[in-house]
């Protein structure tokens, strides 16, 4: 029929653009050609397992098979064709390469980190200085980590106890931390002393501490102080280390042995004025104590005669031999008196007053030390007869006056004394000044300012107004704040109750508190409810009042305002809207709103701005009927 049909054609190799030509086998006939055509490649199915693998150290990879089976195929890992080592997560393409075929599949690759652990050791160590690191063991080893001590990366020095964390680092492992207590103990020291026994020197003294190590800083106590001791006596000694990273003590007993000292007496010969003679005695050195006997009596005897002398040293810082002398009391005397003091009989605290003494004896010669028993003097030279000197009291009392003379060569001292009365100042006390001057307004303050003088007076003034209202000033201040109430004329009285020193003392002048005239609006009476279109009853009342909420009797000139200050109805307010007061009352007895609703309320204001304007409650405007319901009872 003229037809040959090709119906198990095949290539075998996915390409583009192929073409048939069908030419006889004799070649006797023309060939065809046929239109272009593309042989594709076949699909494959690609599938991945072994997604999930944990770290080894080595490159791993996912499992790849086909469908067909054993078909070529290229694996990424994030793009690249090397197997990851690293723990991670991994973008992992599997492509089909096999001539063809294609077909591809992908998925996250996860190297899961390998499980390790962390071990803690050299966590006793003995200071040195140097910083104390522990030593930590992975496993497996090269285990990446880091360690802190008490929190802080770098490993610590000081003696002491630190909490220690070790923690994994590497990427490709995990555990838990290791944790331990890293101790540095300190190190010995040996510790020496010497000098430990001295002679007292009026100085601290202390024993020699050497140490081994050399140089480390050591406490050094006597008898449990740290301050070395300079009197003589035993003392138990203790050194200990102080140097941070060492410890080490030592203890023995530190002696300071008495020094040496001696006794010289003089005044062996004086001369008899009834008071007893004692000898004077040297020290050497100046300042050892010591006791002195005459005829073994430890009292200077004041009698004429001859006393055999021993002076012994008491002092336990020093030793030395007795001084043994005679004294010799002669005849004589010198006898001091106050003659007079002026002002006589008293004088006020703080103000001077003049004593004259003489002295009488042998030409008498030196000074006489006055004073009143309370630490205040003055010094009288002598020049023959009476000498004066002035003297100042600083406290109230019967003071004893003493006169002393401490004598010379040819007179024994003396002393004389006498009392004399020290008495309280006055403090004059005076109101300075009143601001304002002369008059207030009742309820505003007004400011006192007060002087006093007197001797250093201390304590506190109060001021009064005479009618309940004071303020008190402390000293040494001056001045108070005061806020009278009462209208009218009054006194103002300063008042101090005294000290020690000075007297108590008053100050009065007069004042006048005057009634403030208008400050604000008060409703006196205001609606609780109104009939619509009739006067509100009971009418409306407003009370001017002064500063101190009473009513300003006196006020018929204030012009009161009424308005609505609510008005969510849209009513007109009528009647009489302006009343002038009459002894501070403004009745407002015609008022009338037009429109019934609630939730109205009332202003009043003055006209000329001068007081807040004042608002009443709301309240609600009714029908008379309902009105009547509401407040009337039936009959």
């Amino acid at each position: 029929e003229g037809i040959a049909t090709f119906a198990d054609l095949s290539v075998d190799i996915a390409a583009i653009d192929y073409q048939l030509e069908a030419i006889d086998s004799e070649a006797e006939l023309d060939g065809d050609d046929s239109a272009l055509f593309d042989i594709t490649d076949i699909p494959a199915e690609v599938i991945l397992t072994d997604l999930t693998q944990t770290y080894s150290g080595d490159p791993l990879g996912v499992t790849v098979t086909t469908d067909p089976a054993d078909l070529a195929v290229e694996v990424t890992y994030d793009g690249n064709t090397t197997e990851p080592t690293e723990a991670g997560s991994y973008a992992v393409v599997a492509t089909v390469t096999e001539p063809n075929y294609e077909g591809s599949a992908s998925d996250t690759f996860v190297i899961e980190p390998a499980p390790a652990t962390l071990e803690l050791s050299d966590l006793e160590q003995t200071w040195d200085g140097d910083p104390k690191p522990v030593t930590v063991t992975p496993d497996p080893a090269g285990v990446s980590y880091s360690v802190t001590y008490d929190g802080s990366p770098d490993a610590p020095s000081d003696v002491g106890e630190y909490a220690v964390i070790a923690t994994i680092t590497d990427d490709n492992y995990t555990g838990d931390d290791a944790t331990g207590m890293l101790i540095i103990s300190e190190a010995a020291a040996e510790v020496t002393l010497s000098n430990l026994t001295q002679t007292y020197s009026g100085d601290p003294l202390g024993v020699t501490v050497t140490t081994d190590p050399a140089d480390l800083a050591v406490e050094v106590t006597y008898d449990g102080n740290t301050t070395e001791p300079t009197e003589a006596g035993s003392y138990a000694v203790v050194a200990t280390v102080t140097e941070p990273g060492h410890e080490g003590s030592a203890s023995d007993t530190f002696v300071i042995e008495p020094a040496p000292a001696t006794l010289t007496l003089s005044d062996l010969e004086q001369t008899w004025d009834g008071d007893p003679k004692p000898v004077t005695v040297t020290p050497d050195p100046a300042g050892v104590s010591y006791s002195v006997t005459y005829d073994g009596s430890p009292d200077a005897p004041s009698d004429v005669g001859e006393y055999a002398v021993v002076a012994t040293i008491t002092d336990d810082n020093y030793t030395g031999d007795d001084a043994t002398g005679t004294l010799i009391i002669s005849e004589a005397d010198s006898e001091t008196s106050i003659d007079s003091i002026s002002p006589a009989g008293s004088q006020t605290v703080g103000e001077s007053y003049t004593v004259t003494v003489s002295v009488d004896g042998s030409d008498p010669t030196g000074t006489v030390d006055v004073d009143d028993g309370e630490g205040n003097e003055c010094e009288i030279i002598l020049s023959g007869g009476s000498e004066s000197c002035s003297l100042t009291s600083t406290s109230v009392g019967t003071k004893t006056i003493t006169a002393s003379y401490g004598g010379d060569d040819d007179n024994a001292p003396s002393q004389d004394t006498t009392s004399y009365e020290i008495t309280a100042a006055e403090p004059g006390l005076v109101i300075e000044s009143v601001d304002p001057v002369d008059w207030q307004v009742a309820g505003l303050p007004y400011t006192f300012e007060i002087a006093i003088e007197g001797f250093e007076p201390t304590g506190t003034v109060t001021l009064d107004d005479g009618h309940g209202e004071s303020c008190e000033i402390e000293l040494p201040a001056t001045s108070c704040e005061l806020t009278s109430t009462e209208v009218g004329e009054t006194t103002l009285t300063a008042s101090y109750p005294g000290d020690d020193n000075n007297e108590p003392d008053q100050a009065q002048i007069p004042y006048e508190i005057e009634p403030s005239g208008p400050v604000e609006l008060l409703f006196n009476t205001e609606p609780v409810g109104a009939v619509v279109d009739e006067p509100i009853s009971p009418a409306v009342v407003v009370h001017v009042l002064d500063s101190t909420g009473e009513l300003v009797e006196d006020d018929d000139d204030t012009v009161v305002i009424i308005e609505l200050e609510s008005n969510p109805h849209g009513a007109t307010l009528s009647g009489t809207l302006s009343v002038q007061v009459s002894g501070g009352i403004a009745v407002f007895d015609d008022l009338v709103i037009d429109t019934i609703g609630a939730g109205y309320r009332l202003q009043a204001a003055d006209d000329q701005g001068e007081l807040d304007a004042i608002v009443t409650s709301e309240f609600e405007v009714v029908e008379g009927d309902i009105f009547q319901d509401r407040f009337e009872e039936d009959e």
